[in-house]
């Protein structure tokens, strides 16, 4: 399933660094109806390598990476660095959305 995201001020404001599960993608991706988003990085252990993931909570064997703007933004949130809003589009498995 495509899903457009839009992560919101509130997210950023709400979301928790370090937190795979409250930082702000995951909790916008749980507002379009993802069931327990975990939002990780260092998807290919390599230096340099900015891909981040999400798995969810009823298949965490089933990782999706995300778009790379999201790698920075997460980098850049986790660090404490200003962020801004923005949007990205992801295909999820249909079992991570509630329906």
């Amino acid at each position: 399933m495509k899903l457009r995201v839009e992560v919101t001020a509130e997210d950023i404001a709400k979301g928790q660094r370090e937190e795979v599960c409250l930082c702000p993608i995951a909790l916008a991706l749980s507002r379009c109806g993802v069931r327990g988003p975990a939002v990780a990085g260092a998807v290919g252990w390599t230096p340099g390598d900015n891909r981040w993931s999400v798995t969810f909570v009823e298949d965490y064997e089933n990782e999706t990476i995300l778009p790379e703007e999201c790698g920075t933004f997460a980098s850049a949130f986790d660090k404490g660095e200003p962020v801004e809003p923005f949007t990205f589009e992801i295909e999820v498995p249909d079992t991570a959305v509630s329906k």
